[in-house]
């Protein structure tokens, strides 16, 4: 390249090629140019310039007065906004840096092979590569399918591929290949195919769609991956896109969930989890997944267990790992090219995928877990430490990759697609090569116009990364092994070694080879071949049940979970000897693994039949507080919830048990009239009915007491405390019961124990102030559900006044009842003004709901905005207390009625706060008005807080439910306030909203955030976090539309924008 700047003019020239020499003119002008190149020669002589570290430098007499006394361009400025061009294979290698001790070799490259995104390999050793070379749009731009797999071979065996065969082509966007039996697996939406070789030219000649019914999305979130389990069935990550699978008559509906299939018996099912791209396991069968923002997600709780309880909330079935800000950042060291998609996340994890268990000792000689994930958008795959903690796991970078990354490139069209553990050892890295990785449907049509989004596509490389003078392992070939010489191989370090023998020995279905396996296990040092070896004993029906015994007592926990694992197969099989095999697992109770322990649970309740309660209630007590274990419990409790309940009911240290709640809801679905008869039972031994009626209805019916006249009869009637306790009990017992069975003949024939449970309740309500926080709710949730006061007025001027000490978070409960049940204020509304004036920014948010239930108190509150008084109490209306979300909210109104005086009433309180009128102006106009606004910050934030948070986290406070504001790298004032006025612009398929109806005619705009098999968890528009039962669901559409609603920039003034991007550009 020549680069030239002297007394008169300047220019930088690019190399184009031996016919046209330095044809390719970057910058040119004269002196007098407004944007010029430092002056290199001075009267033709040195101006004081060289050149280092990718940059130009010039230090002379008139560079004295700059920061360091020299004048300095980096190359990438020189070359201004001119698109990278592609390297050579042998300059990209260059360009790729790694920790001390690894080094990377170019294995296959261009023209073998072109646009890989996954690849396995066969039993011979061969290399089957699926090339996307159809991406984005297809070969004519209007979604042509032109992908293929080819097979690849190391003819000279030095490590490098010397020939590729195209096996089959003409696949629509191909994304996942496994070798299986004498063919191999191909993932391509809708299909999933098995194509075959039978004349070994390693040309398909035979091809069979044996799945179909894959939803056909953006390319990047089809089905994909195929992984092999230790259970013999083959794992997929769904992408997002969905689809209703068949392998015949047989459909079903894979939403939401991740993906297993065993071809021989045509079988499809859901498992925990939705994987964008690259579903994993380690060596002991954990599986892990992700999404472009999310590193890494440990899938702890398979859906066979939770199936078992879909009448209860169990909650979310992963773990997010390295969720942390700073394990987010990432440390990019190729040029930035443009972002068109999270267009302010540079600098961030925003294309996390195929998360890679390594599993082999050739790259690292520890006993621990490493896991490996491509981020092609900034040109790098991460490293992370996977730690035992618990039930799940914790991920850490190592200590000297804590400011660079395992893998990083300079050449910005390095494209980590895919990792692997390769079968030699190494860790191997698909490279697409491309120069757009983002799909076009975020890239703006006038830029698209201009961008060649398939630039690349003639390009791929696949890299191996190895230990530094630690020579690679030989990969054996296997495919002619027979069974009984194919034992030795489970033995192997390598996964890659021992999955596939375990697939060869299952295809091959050898019965004479159990001897070699059970000598196998009693001799090997090597705790995953154990595991190998109990799978294959216990799919090849051979598990002995001193095998079983001895494996739970492996000194190897792992061995040990997988040991109870299966037990659940060995029960089914050998139902006499399923009591000893029960009572083993029970044992386990107790092991020093909290996994292990886990497992013990979910297997009890899944495979054995009539264990002890007592055998788990000590482990109840113990492990009940602690999530994943719950879950555990309370799936082995919905099998037996009547004796369960039992105890859980007549145990007083369990009524704080967080089990309780959601017990009581099973057990009012299954088995309703016993759960009445039992808590009846309960409340007439417990409750001290002649103290409470002291404080019951008179013969008029409802209770007329006012908080002060119940305080009063505390002061003159000393409470005993053992009766206190048994009260609020059974408080939390009826409350629990009343809420999940609604308005029951709980009391019909037991008047006098429910207005003894009422002026018991109306008494917590009342005090005293060291109760517990939950137990003033149950007290209100009870009164509220039985209808125990007549006038609620007194009683919620007293629950919100500010000399109460009712926790924030109780109140807002409160609140929440209120709302789903308006009929006992019927109408009277006097209280509202006192109680919104003395209520937090999350409280007014439901009394706002509650307002605008029906016309009448919709109508109520927005008088009262627009005069500035509360009508029923003359209470002046705090303007400040109203956010932008709220008047969002009041503008959506669909009565023509109420919506003309939303907006009228929004114009009166912004002129009594001084606030111009709302702008319906251009972005770029608006960003011109803004400019030339002072910002204040603090009053940004309080923006931020009233208006952002519930949804947005930013200085690490806030909600998780829209992208992490922290992580934003463009806060440049246009970038934030296109954001703001336009969420819809580039919306992540993470963020997308759903439209959702259900049984009753509600109709619902959510985020789904997870699925469970009975459970959508979902995020509403509020920001409050839900369950919804799949039962109740009537129909599920996907909106085009973000889950921010439109229209700040008619709820937020110039001087608000301002302010509020003032705050989020501060760090």
């Amino acid at each position: 390249d020549v680069l030239f700047s002297d007394d008169y003019a300047f220019g930088l020239y690019l190399f184009d090629s031996m016919h046209t020499g330095w044809s390719d003119q970057v910058l040119t002008g004269d002196r007098s140019a407004e944007k010029t190149i430092p002056q290199i020669t001075r009267a033709a002589r040195n101006n004081g310039a060289w050149f280092a570290k990718r940059h130009l430098w010039v230090q002379n007499e008139g560079t004295t007065r700059l920061p360091g006394g020299v004048e300095r361009r980096s190359f990438a400025e020189l070359l201004g906004d001119r698109p990278a061009e592609p390297k050579s294979p042998g300059a990209s290698l260059r360009s790729i840096e790694l920790p001390e001790g690894f080094e990377v070799e170019l294995v296959a490259a261009e023209p073998l092979v072109r646009d890989p995104v996954a690849f396995d390999w066969g039993a011979d050793g061969a290399l089957y590569v699926v090339e996307m070379i159809d991406y984005p749009e297809g070969l004519d731009g209007k979604g042509q399918g032109g992908g293929r797999v080819s097979v690849l071979r190391d003819l000279d065996k030095d490590g490098v591929y010397d020939q590729a065969t195209v096996m089959v082509d003409g696949l629509n966007f191909p994304t996942g290949v496994m070798a299986w039996r004498d063919g191999v697996l191909i993932t391509a939406a809708p299909d999933i195919l098995f194509v075959q070789d039978t004349d070994g030219d390693d040309v398909a000649d035979r091809q069979e769609t044996l799945f179909t019914g894959f939803g056909l999305g953006n390319q990047q979130h089809r089905v994909n991956g195929l992984v092999y389990g230790l259970d013999h069935w083959l794992y997929l990550a769904n992408g997002s896109s969905g689809g209703k699978v068949s392998a015949g008559e047989k459909s079903v509906d894979v939403r939401g969930r991740d993906i297993r299939i065993a071809p021989d018996a045509s079988l499809v099912e859901t498992v925990t989890g939705q994987t964008q791209y690259g579903r994993d396991r380690d060596d002991w069968g954990n599986w892990f997944g992700n999404n472009n923002p999310n590193w890494l997600w440990h899938y702890y709780l398979p859906d066979s267990y939770s199936k078992r309880a879909v009448i209860l909330d169990l909650g979310s079935n992963k773990i997010q790992l390295a969720a942390d800000l700073a394990s987010k950042k990432i440390d990019q060291i190729a040029p930035s090219l443009q972002r068109f998609n999270d267009v302010g996340m540079r600098g961030h994890v925003t294309s996390a995928c195929s998360p890679t268990i390594y599993r082999d000792n050739v790259l690292f000689d520890d006993d621990q877990q490493h896991v490996f994930v491509s981020e092609p958008v900034h040109n790098l795959v991460r490293h992370f430490l996977l730690k035992r903690d618990g039930v799940t796991f914790t991920a850490e970078r190592p200590d000297h990759e804590q400011a660079r990354e395992f893998l990083a490139s300079r050449d910005p069209w390095f494209r980590p697609t895919m990792t692997k553990t390769g079968p030699d050892g190494s860790l191997f890295v698909a490279d697409m090569y491309r120069l757009v990785i983002e799909h076009t449907e975020w890239i703006p049509d006038d830029v698209e116009q201009y961008l060649n989004t398939r630039a690349g596509s003639n390009r791929g490389r696949i890299y191996a990364i190895a230990k530094k003078n630690k020579t690679p392992n030989k990969i054996p070939n296997l495919a002619d092994l027979k069974p009984s010489d194919l034992v030795y191989y489970l033995n192997h370090e390598n996964s890659w070694v021992r999955d596939t023998t375990q697939r060869l020995i299952i295809e091959s279905d050898p019965s004479d080879i159990v001897p070699d396996l059970k000598a196998l296990l009693e001799e090997t040092n090597n705790a995953k071949a154990r595991v190998h070896v109990l799978w294959l004993l216990g799919l090849l029906g051979h598990m002995g049940d001193e095998v079983l015994e001895a494996s739970f007592k492996d000194d190897h926990p792992e061995v040990r979970r997988n040991a109870v694992v299966l037990s659940e197969l060995h029960s089914k099989s050998n139902v006499n000897r399923r009591a000893q095999s029960a009572e083993s697992v029970l044992e386990l109770l107790r092991d020093p693994s909290p996994a292990v322990r886990f497992q013990a649970m979910l297997s009890i309740s899944s495979a054995y039949e009539n264990w002890k309660i007592e055998s788990i209630t000590s482990f109840m007590h113990e492990h009940a507080h602690h999530p994943t274990m719950r879950q555990a419990l309370l799936i082995a409790a919905s099998q037996y919830l009547r004796p369960m309940l039992s105890h859980v009911i007549s145990c007083s240290e369990c009524q704080q048990n967080r089990m309780l709640q959601p017990l009581i809801k099973a057990g009012i679905n299954i088995h309703p009239e016993w759960m009445e008869s039992k808590i009846m039972q309960w409340m007439e031994s417990r409750v001290n009915v002649g103290f409470w009626q002291k404080l019951a209805p008179n013969e008029g019916g409802i209770q007329l007491l006012s908080p002060h006249e119940i305080a009063l009869f505390q002061k003159e009637h000393k409470m005993n405390e053992l009766d206190l306790i048994n009260g609020t009990q059974a408080l939390s017992l009826a409350s629990h019961f009343l809420k999940n069975r609604g308005k029951s003949n709980l009391f019909d024939s037991t008047p006098d124990i429910r207005n003894a449970m009422q002026g018991l309740a109306m008494s917590v309500l009342a005090g005293p102030g060291d109760l517990n926080a939950s137990e003033p709710f149950h007290a209100f949730q009870f009164l509220w559900i039985t209808r125990g006061v007549r006038d609620w007025a007194p009683w919620m001027e007293y629950m919100f006044s500010f000399e109460n000490e009712l926790p924030h978070e109780t109140r807002h409960e409160i609140l929440k009842v209120m709302a789903s049940d308006m009929e006992p204020f019927k109408n009277n509304f006097s209280w509202y003004g006192k109680v919104w004036n003395q209520s937090t920014l999350e409280e007014r948010r439901v009394l706002l709901s509650m307002a605008l239930k029906n016309p009448e108190t919709a109508r109520m509150f927005l008088t009262s905005l627009k005069t500035g008084v509360f009508e029923k109490t003359q209470q002046t209306f705090d303007d400040t207390s109203m956010t932008q979300q709220m008047e969002l909210s009041l503008k959506r109104l669909p009565d023509p009625e109420l919506h003309s005086l939303a907006i009228e009433a929004i114009e009166h309180r912004r002129t009594r706060l001084g606030l111009s009128r709302t702008k319906t102006d251009s972005i770029s106009k608006r960003f011109g008005n803004l400019a030339r606004l002072t910002r204040d910050a603090s009053r940004g934030r309080q923006l931020f807080e009233q208006n952002c948070q519930l949804c947005h986290r930013f200085k690490a406070v806030g909600a998780d439910v829209g992208p992490d504001l922290d992580s934003l790298n463009d806060r440049s004032g246009l970038a934030l306030l296109t954001a703001i006025l336009n969420p819809n612009e580039a919306i992540e398929q993470t963020y997308i909203a759903h439209e959702l109806e259900l049984e009753d005619g509600a109709e619902w705009t959510v985020l789904i955030t997870h699925e469970t098999p009975g459970d959508l968890h979902v995020t509403m528009t509020s920001g409050e976090r839900r369950f919804i039962d799949k039962a109740q669901v009537r129909s599920i559409k996907t909106s085009s539309q973000s889950l921010m609603p439109e229209g700040w920039g008619e709820a937020m003034s110039n001087q608000d924008l301002a302010d509020l991007i003032g705050y989020l550009q501060t760090r």
